[in-house]
């Protein structure tokens, strides 16, 4: 727990540390209003039961009046009341401040680690599951941030409460202040001790079972109509059900943790003060002992007030920093590389255009971008053996070519090089005589992708089409022009609200051929120059992939394209086709020349029953 509190607290800047610390320290001070409220009832109660004053504070002063006026206790109930009406209203005050001012450092912390996961190499991305991705950002960053911080205001607050008032009750009476010093430190220590690694082990279960039933629901969503169609859903219900059912059995363990601590607390120190209430009665010295009692009580009744938040803060620290550790890991993770990327950054932002961007900014004619691998080799992180080695690979301006070969021979990892979402661990990929990722930091929308299935985003086709970019700045002309591109123009013209017509939020309107379409028409929004299709007409019919091959075409030199796929009438007309097997391309040359030389593509024609006499 102190480990987790020193770890966040590293995160924090130097002014969000200083504004923490003035918020704490305001509501320190405010803990002075208590003490005059408690002093005050102390007073009240010794002015009401014998009509006099006669107080001694430890020796250090000693008030003595021999009739109480009217006046004076009313002025007695004024100071009290007034007090606790401050200190309340000041502690609202900041508190409500405090909670502000932590919930925005949580906001931008959340951004800052989905900014790190999202910008990060596919490979990194890899390593977490979205119910991961979810719990970081959301939970585990709130748990980081408010859960700890917050929780550590209220202790060092309501502590410092405490010790206040057990300093007044020294100065009070010494022997009674000691007795009530040791045994809240024998009851809370206890209690620690008893449920402290307790509440640990509820934190661990809260992640788990938060984690476990998030992602049975978004496989279950992910996967509806396989599920559906085989009758799983019991499958994912009771994945679902036992990680809720783990989850609500840990959470009334945690209540019934949290409560104890309440229950021996208030019944001890009220069997404290009655103690107290008795001795002083029966001790002789009533004048004094009025004062003294007065003080106590309401003392004791403030210090039930404090302990209460200190202990439950305390339980809740024990849970909180199980729940922060994977947004800390990743914080820490994200603050060590933060060097390496801020320097790409800079680097990026500091090379020169592409001399091809600027020629098309003059207006004159240019062709799509270059690609070039040279004895590429990647492995990903959580493997051992690399997924692609010795790829050697060229691609001409406004050429085309395809990669075809069996699944799980590396084909989409050769197209994410390409596209700078992952890094070579030897060799280069270049895209002009540039680094990928550079192109896409400085020109984005240069280079394109298409999958399989494309992702659609809750809106309209125009605002699917034209990716995060504001109502008001898309070009409907070019929408049009992209879905005629994508064969896909007919289709939206014959909806109610054309461009403007809602996908709702599962995309289910259309077909998955027309989604296809759709992604192909988002990538060539961007007016790109480098194109790469991963198995992005598998579902589209004879027809459709013809006609969207023949606008393709129309294109010309101006866009250089990369086809995976497994029909061979999508590569046929392809410039190279480079057939890739384990990982490595064991062929490459025009199709018609591969289809008589390498036995794969012999045998895929054969099976196919495919004819290129065209």
């Amino acid at each position: 727990m102190r480990e987790a509190l020193r770890t966040t607290w590293s995160f924090l800047e130097r002014r969000q540390k200083v504004v923490y610390g003035a918020l704490i320290a305001g509501r320190l001070m405010a803990n002075v209003f208590d003490l005059a409220g408690i002093a005050a009832i102390g007073l009240l109660v010794m002015a009401v039961a014998s009509g006099e004053i006669d107080f001694d504070l430890g020796g250090i002063y000693r008030l003595r009046i021999d009739e109480t006026p009217p006046s004076f206790i009313a002025f007695l109930v004024g100071t009290a009341a007034g007090a606790f009406l401050l200190k309340a209203t000041f502690n609202l005050i900041l508190s409500l401040a405090l909670v502000r001012f932590m919930a925005g450092i949580e906001v931008r912390a959340s951004r800052k680690l989905a900014d790190y996961l999202l910008s990060g190499s596919l490979g990194d991305l890899r390593r977490f599951s979205q119910a991961d991705i979810q719990y970081a950002v959301n939970t585990s960053t709130g748990a980081m941030y408010g859960g700890l911080l917050n929780n550590l205001a209220n202790i060092i607050v309501e502590s410092a409460l405490m010790l206040m008032i057990l300093a007044t009750f020294v100065l009070v009476n010494p022997v009674a202040a000691l007795l009530v010093s040791v045994y809240l430190v024998v009851v809370v220590t206890g209690i620690q001790w008893v449920i402290g690694e307790k509440l640990k082990q509820v934190g661990r279960n809260v992640n788990q079972g938060t984690i476990a039933s998030t992602g049975a629901i978004l496989d279950s969503v992910a996967s509806f109509r396989e599920v559906a169609v085989l009758k799983k859903q019991p499958f994912f219900l009771k994945r679902f059900s036992d990680a809720r059912w783990m989850l609500a059995k840990t959470k009334a363990t945690e209540v019934v943790l949290r409560s104890v601590p309440r229950l021996i607390i208030e019944q001890g120190l009220m069997l404290g003060v009655l103690a107290f209430v008795t001795w002083q009665v029966l001790g002789g010295d009533v004048a004094n002992g009025l004062a003294s009692v007065g003080v106590f009580v309401v003392g004791s009744v403030r210090i039930i007030g404090a302990v209460m938040p200190v202990q439950n803060s305390y339980s809740t620290l024990k849970t909180t920093a199980v729940k922060a550790e994977m947004a800390q890991k990743l914080q820490q993770e994200r603050t060590a590389r933060l060097v390496d990327r801020e320097e790409t950054k800079r680097a990026l932002e500091a090379a020169p255009p592409l001399d091809s961007v600027l020629r098309q900014q003059r207006g004159e004619e240019v062709k799509g971008l270059a690609i070039e691998m040279k004895n590429v080799e990647f492995t990903y992180p959580d493997a051992e053996e690399p997924v692609v080695t010795d790829i050697d690979l060229t691609a001409e301006p406004g050429g085309f070519i395809a990669f075809i070969g069996p699944s799980g021979a590396g084909k989409t990892t050769l197209a994410d090089l390409v596209l700078g979402l992952n890094i070579p661990q030897k060799g280069t990929v270049l895209i002009d005589g540039r680094n990928p990722l550079e192109i896409r930091e400085k020109h984005p929308g240069l280079i394109s992708y298409v999958p399989q299935k494309p992702g659609m985003v809750s809106g309209t086709i125009a605002q699917n089409i034209a990716l995060g970019i504001p109502d008001e700045k898309i070009d409907e002309e070019w929408v049009w022009e992209c879905l005629r591109l994508a064969a896909l123009d007919e289709v939206v013209h014959g909806m109610p609200g054309g461009i403007h017509s809602s996908l709702g939020k599962q995309s289910d309107q259309l077909s998955g051929g027309q989604l296809q379409r759709l992604g192909l028409a988002r990538a060539l929004y961007p007016k790109p120059r480098l194109v790469i299709l991963d198995e992005a007409t598998s579902a589209l019919d004879a027809g459709s992939e013809a006609a969207v091959s023949k606008n393709i075409r129309e294109l010309g030199d101006r866009v250089t394209l990369v086809v995976i796929a497994h029909r061979l009438s999508t590569i046929q007309h392809a410039d190279t086709v480079y057939v890739v097997d384990e990982g490595k391309i064991i062929a490459s040359g025009p199709f018609k020349t591969l289809r008589k030389t390498v036995p794969m593509i012999e045998e895929y024609v054969r099976l196919m029953s495919f004819d290129d006499t065209e």
